[in-house]
């Protein structure tokens, strides 16, 4: 017999809001009464066992790094300092700054504004190709660097940054559920094999959320759930369609690839799979993550379009033992559109290390920098830093990944931005379209207009 339905609303998002909030009463009346003690938070060195006690000898080249880099991320930081040691006459003097990438960005730009920008910073592509265009750069051509065809093709960055993580957007599953289907534990290990090959697609991937939704064994909405960032998903749907974005300094989207991929979202949305929650910017908030973040760790949604470092996370805040974390869900490919056509990876964000010149800093230590930054490249740190977030590392023309992480190589990896000059302006309008979308304001085709608008309109063959 089948089970009755469980409500959503109840079973994920008001419990979690309510414990949250009697969470936060309770504290609030504590603190107010004194006897809740407030010790420092965790610092960027405490997670990653750095001793900053240590002496640095006065005749080395002090090199100033900047990084945001909390909890699992603190290698982002301490990367060069620990590559330092293998090089001689530099020391390393690290900068927390964690605070998100916004505020972040604004105390670059005033630093370099000001003439003493750090020497080397630990940045996103969107601010290195800001920095970039205003001259606070150093090209790291100077420094000797090369890089590969398929690096500078997709990063378009590589000119003035040294890649150092890359986080991807691949499918989560609940191994609970699978179960709850009938399938064996054999069929469950080899699922990232069958994403991965082509012997499963979309449409196979939205067939299974049906069984499990009409069985009631996921609440409606949860069968098949998307990232509270929608543009590297749906990006990522829109090259599954061949999508391509035209190499100009204005942007070229093909109307026809981004009708089938809001095809695809509005078909998850009628077939109640997706919830429309998920396409509203109201959705982005740390309640909703948090909910959905536990929901995803203990295998109550089937299928989640998420970030790789989601594993991590749920690590460090769900489900502390990863044997056990491993049990409720997997992560794989995001199967193809087509039979016998490879599941693909998308890169969703990638965070590099630039170095600043001469005119931003005040000082003259650049050639120091280099010596740095080959001596990273040089080193594991990199693959260190993968492990410890869940991410990939993308250098060398290679992709390392860790254990968690599904078979990433330079075939099935791809980027979801645009290093282009009207990427906001893609990414805002994209977003629009999705969520009137969504809210049925507007049918897929105009939703496929809107998106493919900004700012050159290519119509259909």
């Amino acid at each position: 017999m089948a089970r009755k339905r469980t409500s959503p609303t109840r079973r994920l998002w008001l419990s979690s809001t309510v414990k949250h909030s009697l969470l936060v009463l309770c504290v609030a009346l504590l603190s107010a009464c004194d006897l809740v003690p407030r010790p420092s938070a965790p610092s960027s060195a405490d997670y990653c066992d750095i001793d900053l006690t240590a002496p640095v000898n006065v005749n080395d080249t002090l090199i100033e790094v900047w990084a945001s880099a909390p909890r699992q991320h603190c290698l982002r930081l301490f990367a060069p300092l620990l590559a330092a040691l293998d090089v001689p006459g530099v020391s390393v003097f690290p900068v927390e700054k964690n605070i998100n990438s916004y505020p972040y960005g604004n105390l670059l730009t005033d630093a370099v504004n000001n003439g003493r920008a750090p020497d080397i910073a630990f940045v996103y592509e969107k601010k290195i190709r800001e920095l970039a265009k205003s001259g606070a750069l150093y090209p790291l051509k100077q420094c000797g660097f090369t890089t590969e065809d398929w690096l500078s093709e997709i990063y378009q960055i590589s000119e003035w940054s040294l890649p150092f993580e890359a986080d991807v957007q691949v499918l989560f599953y609940s191994k609970i559920i699978l179960r709850q289907l009938g399938w064996t534990e054999q069929q469950i290990l080899a699922f990232p094999e069958t994403t991965a090959s082509g012997a499963l697609t979309l449409n196979d991937l939205f067939a299974i959320a049906q069984q499990a939704y009409h069985l009631n064994l996921v609440a409606k909405g949860f069968a098949f759930t998307f990232h509270e960032h929608r543009f590297p998903g749906i990006a990522h749907l829109y090259q599954l369609f061949d999508g391509s974005y035209a190499r100009t300094n204005l942007l070229v989207i093909n109307r026809k690839s981004m009708l089938k991929a809001l095809q695809t979202i509005d078909q998850a949305l009628t077939l109640n799979l997706t919830h429309r929650a998920f396409s509203q910017r109201e959705y982005s908030n740390i309640i909703n993550r948090l909910s959905v973040r536990d929901a995803l760790a203990n295998g109550r949604i089937l299928f989640a379009h998420t970030a790789a470092s989601e594993w991590k996370r749920m690590l460090l805040d769900q489900v502390t033992d990863e044997a056990q974390l491993n049990h409720n869900i997997g992560m794989a490919l995001v199967p193809n559109v087509e039979r016998n056509r490879p599941g693909t990876a998308v890169i969703r964000s990638l965070g590099s290390y630039v170095i600043f010149n001469e005119a931003a800093t005040g000082r003259n230590n650049q050639v120091a920098s280099c010596r740095l930054l080959s001596a990273l490249q040089d080193s594991t740190l990199d693959r260190a830093h993968a492990t410890r977030t869940s991410q990939i590392s993308p250098t060398h023309n290679r992709v390392w990944r860790p254990p968690s992480v599904p078979n990433i190589n330079v075939d099935n990896l791809f980027a979801s931005y645009l290093a282009r000059t009207t990427q906001d302006v893609y990414v805002n309008q994209i977003n629009n379209a999705v969520a009137l979308l969504a809210q049925k304001r507007l049918t897929v085709e105009q939703a496929a207009v809107m998106a493919s608008r900004p700012p050159i309109d290519t119509a259909l063959p």
